[in-house]
This record gives structure tokens, C-alpha cells and sequence, in this order.
């Protein structure tokens, strides 16, 4: 049994230079913010004594706040790498032995199979609800322990397909209980 979408052009229009341009921007409000926070604190913490706490980097302040924003670029880094790399589904072919996976970097626009043997294929089911995306079906699939990719349902075009509701009765037979 095979379920299909359209390669999400959408998706694959963000590219390089409107990421690089998003995060720069999430990266300068962070340092912006790491700035208010080093002249702030000492302020705050500061109990009369003869020399605020904190004072030794009033005078530095721009060591840590490189430091913070190094920080920051790490964590928004990791999380774009892993996001992209995973790939986002664009068909499921359902076999007596096997699944297999198409997948498609939204960054770079490259096709990949995934080829998971029914054997070593573990389905994990998240359901989330928040104020932004509101309730989120997430589909976790791994082979042998090893994430392959996720599933949102409610954040892919995967919502709007016409057989929505015999995939994921199909992705509910493959789940195995969380941990």
C-alpha cells in the first residue's frame, strides 16, 4: 500500500539565505538580550557593599556575551542540521516485509530512500498540544533503536491528504507502546 504527496515546493524555498537571515536575527536578539542582562544584573544583586557583584566583567562584558551567543549558535545550529537532515515524507509504501521511506531535505531539495525492515521498525506515537501549533500528532520512526525521521502531521501537508485517515490507522498498527 503506497501514500503519496507532492514534492512541498514551499518547503524547499527557504534555502540558505532565508535561513541564514532568520537565525541571524534570532541570534542578534539574543546577544541583545545577554547585553541587557549582564548590565542589569548587578543592579539587582547589588546590596550596598563596596563593590557589586559581577564587577569584574563590567568592564569585559563583551567576553561573555560572545560566550552566550556562542552558545546560542550551537543550540540553533544542532536543531536546523537535525531538522534538515531528517528530511521531511513525502511517500509511504506499506509491504509485507518492509517500509519504505522517500524523504526530502528541505534545505537542498535531495531525495533519499529509507528502506526499514518490518522486523527492526519501531513507531513511537507523541501527542502534544500548545497554544501555537495547537494538537500535534508526531510519529517517531526508528530502526533499531536509531531515529530515521518524524511525522507531524499537523505541520506537513500530510493533514490534507485524502487517505489521512487510513495512514495513520496504519501507523497506529505499527506503533509500539513508549517506555
Amino acid at each position: 500500500m503506497r501514500f503519496q504527496i507532492q514534492e512541498p515546493n514551499h518547503e524547499l524555498t527557504e534555502g540558505y539565505f532565508i535561513l541564514s537571515i532568520k537565525y541571524f536575527v534570532l541570534i542578534l536578539l539574543a546577544w541583545m538580550t545577554d547585553i541587557m542582562i549582564l548590565y542589569l544584573y548587578p543592579c539587582f544583586a547589588w546590596e550596598g557593599k563596596r563593590f557589586p557583584p559581577f564587577i569584574m566583567f563590567m568592564n569585559n562584558y563583551h567576553i561573555l556575551t560572545w560566550v552566550f551567543t556562542g552558545l546560542y549558535i550551537l543550540l540553533f545550529s544542532r536543531k536546523v542540521v537535525k531538522n534538515h537532515n531528517l528530511g521531511l515524507i513525502i511517500s509511504f509504501e506499506f509491504d509485507r516485509e518492509k517500509l519504505q521511506l522517500e524523504l526530502i531535505n528541505t534545505l537542498n531539495g535531495k531525495i533519499r530512500m529509507e528502506t526499514i525492515p518490518l522486523s527492526n521498525l519501531e513507531v513511537r506515537f507523541e501527542e502534544k498540544n500548545n497554544q501555537l501549533y495547537g494538537k500535534q500528532q508526531i510519529y517517531h520512526f526508528l530502526s533499531n533503536h536509531k531515529l530515521i525521521t518524524t511525522l507531524n502531521i499537523q505541520t506537513t501537508p500530510w493533514k490534507k491528504h485524502p487517505d489521512i485517515s487510513e495512514l495513520i490507522h496504519k501507523l497506529n498498527e505499527k506503533t509500539t507502546p513508549k517506555n
